[in-house]
């Protein structure tokens, strides 16, 4: 018998209609999943897979000054 994998996984994303590219997440990150490509920045997912736990205790999101990183839930493919 299959049973679906219905596992979620907690990420950062970077809405760019708000993000202003200060870079002030980057060094905020503690798994360094936030990086520059085109002076525009992104969130690896894969290396964030919500490993700080709580939206209230990712940094990325707590020091970006036009709230334009939130979370989201990412299923399985």
């Amino acid at each position: 018998m299959n049973i679906p994998n219905t596992a979620t996984t907690l990420v950062a994303r970077i809405n760019h209609d708000y993000c202003v590219s200060c870079g002030a997440c980057v060094p905020r990150c503690p798994v360094n999943a936030i990086y520059e490509l085109n002076d525009n920045f992104y969130i690896d997912e894969y290396l964030c897979e919500g490993l700080c736990g709580q939206e209230s205790s990712h940094p990325c999101i707590n020091v970006c000054p036009v709230d334009a990183i939130y979370l989201t839930l990412v299923y399985p493919s």
